[in-house]
């Protein structure tokens, strides 16, 4: 469940394996809040396997900055960040970070993607060493206009051909690029990691009757695609989270 780490006993409480916290705000931690964090986890015994929300709000990838002093910061940043994730249970860091990678009119798409995956290539061989992966987020075009779909996500990873990059597929996402679940299929290989949330605008969680057969399709789609690996709830939880996050532990079959 991608949620603060203050919110991981409900998290335990529904039989989930992990939560999805965020790679800024642990960063960002004092040694001794990441002490608290590390503890607590270790107390409830939940790892902390994904993070999202690679990058900070004031982070740019086409900014002023020379490209040598951004990559040497980036560098650094996510060495730190993932030695802490690898600490708490980290395997897989989600770079969606839509607005460090949307690029200016002037900079054109081609030379964007190549930035892009100079940044993704970086951040890989920072945080390799922990054993940690990079899932590629595709992003929707209102939230920046690099990368909005998963056919766009796995055409950078084939040219990468890296390892250590794949494909964070989110449903909702996909929903608004308007690219069916089905999709994925196609891209099996390249799937590291997953989203899900309701086919809406207001990503709310597929707890309504009405959500059901969206909810099937992602996770049959999952399935024929030969993934077997992570699937975290990511989007609104509405007002009250200990009871989606309930709700969703049935559909799913975690709890009765």
């Amino acid at each position: 469940v991608c949620c603060p780490f203050d919110r991981a006993d409900v998290v335990g409480k529904y039989n989930y394996s992990y939560i999805e916290p965020s790679l800024n705000y642990l960063a960002g931690l004092s040694d001794e809040k990441f002490a608290q964090a590390e503890k607590m986890l270790s107390d409830l015994g939940i790892r902390a396997e994904a993070f999202n929300c690679f990058f900070g709000g004031a982070v740019r990838f086409f900014g002023d900055e020379p490209k040598e002093k951004l990559l040497a910061g980036i560098s650094e940043y996510a060495k730190r960040a993932g030695e802490r994730a690898a600490r708490l249970g980290g395997e897989l860091l989600v770079l969606g970070s839509g607005g460090a990678r949307k690029y200016p009119a002037e900079v054109g798409r081609e030379a964007a993607t190549d930035r892009f995956c100079e940044v993704l290539r970086t951040c890989a061989d920072a945080v390799s060493g922990y054993g940690i992966k990079i899932g590629i987020e595709p992003l929707n075009i209102k939230e920046t206009n690099l990368v909005n779909s998963v056919s766009e996500a796995a055409a950078i990873c084939r040219a990468m051909a890296d390892s250590r990059i794949g494909i964070t597929a989110d449903f909702y996402h996909m929903y608004m690029a308007d690219e069916a679940p089905e999709t994925l299929a196609a891209f099996g290989d390249m799937i590291f990691h997953l989203h899900l949330a309701r086919a809406n605008e207001d990503r709310c969680m597929p707890i309504g009757e009405g959500d059901r057969r969206y909810l099937d399709r992602c996770i049959d789609s999952a399935a024929k695609a030969g993934y077997d690996g992570r699937m975290s709830l990511e989007g609104n939880f509405g007002g009250d989270f200990a009871a989606t996050v309930g709700k969703m532990s049935v559909l799913l079959g975690l709890t009765e």
